[in-house]
C-alpha cells in the first residue's frame, strides 16, 4: 500500500483506497479462510489499518459505512459495492444494499445502474 500512496503524491486529485472484505463473504466465509473475526471487526480492522497508513478512503459494504463514518478520519470516502435495485433478486453478494439504503447508510454510494 505504501508505494500506492507515495506513487499518488505525485497527483493531488488521485485518492488510493483501500478493500475491506468483499461483499460476497460472510462471517461464515471468513471463518472458511482462516479469520476468525466478524465481517464488521475485519473491516473495522481493515478500514483502520488503511487510515493509519495514510489511505484516503476505503471499499466497504453499506451495512459498515455508517459504523466506519464514526471511526476513520473526518471527508475519509466510502465506497459502497454491491449497489442493487431492489427488483435484482438474488445475486452471488451477501451483503448488498438498495440506492436508497446506501444514501440512508451515509456512504458514498456509486452505483451501476
Amino acid at each position: 500500500m505504501v508505494p500506492a500512496l507515495e506513487a499518488a503524491a505525485q497527483s493531488p486529485n488521485l485518492k488510493v483506497l483501500a478493500l475491506t472484505v468483499i461483499t460476497s463473504f460472510s462471517n461464515q466465509d471468513l471463518l472458511e479462510t482462516g479469520l476468525s473475526p466478524s465481517v464488521q471487526q475485519q473491516v473495522e480492522r481493515l478500514a483502520l489499518l488503511a487510515a493509519s497508513a495514510g489511505c484516503q478512503g476505503v471499499v466497504a459494504s453499506v451495512h459498515e459505512a455508517a459504523y466506519l463514518k464514526t471511526i476513520l478520519p473526518v471527508g475519509s470516502l466510502i465506497v459502497t459495492p454491491g449497489i442493487q435495485l431492489a427488483r435484482s433478486g438474488a445475486t452471488d453478494q451477501d451483503r448488498v444494499a438498495t440506492p436508497q439504503a446506501a444514501v440512508e447508510e451515509t456512504s458514498d454510494a456509486h452505483t451501476k445502474l
